[in-house]
């Protein structure tokens, strides 16, 4: 009987230690297909950001209430790897956006200050109109 409650006792065990792989791995493979879906046009639609954001978020959420510390070595690894390309591709797309918002204020910007100087422009050549009448008059 105890050799039988041995056994059952390791079997349960071991079909934990699988469920727990089976589990991490599952969250592996989510977390790595996520980061796959992100695109270079990460800020074109704010649906999907707001939806990866989200996504990451629980998969965060998940890692470290559940998988954090049964992780082996080589798991955490995958997942700082993973995370690490996440936070890459998100990073290269905001700064790609901000260089874009850049130019688009510069170009406003550009405009703005043509106006300007033609109107100072104007201004100085009727400043100086009226200094010359003033000279022409004395």
């Amino acid at each position: 009987m105890k050799k039988f409650l041995s056994i059952a006792f390791m079997l349960l065990i071991c079909s934990g230690a699988f469920a727990q792989t089976e589990g991490s791995t599952k969250l592996l493979k989510r977390y790595s297909a996520l980061v796959e879906r992100v695109s270079e046009k990460y800020m074109d639609n704010p649906d999907s950001v707001a939806a990866w954001r989200a996504e990451r978020k629980l998969i965060q959420e998940l890692y470290k209430a559940r998988y954090k510390s049964q992780f082996t070595d080589d798991e955490i690894e995958q997942y700082f790897t993973i995370n690490t390309k996440y936070r890459k591709k998100t990073s290269q797309a905001q700064l790609n956006d901000l260089g874009e918002k850049v130019d688009s204020l510069g170009n406003t910007l550009g405009k703005h200050f043509n106006r300007l100087s033609r109107k100072l422009s104007g201004v100085l050549k009727e400043i100086n109109n009226q200094s010359e009448e003033n000279r022409k008059g004395e």
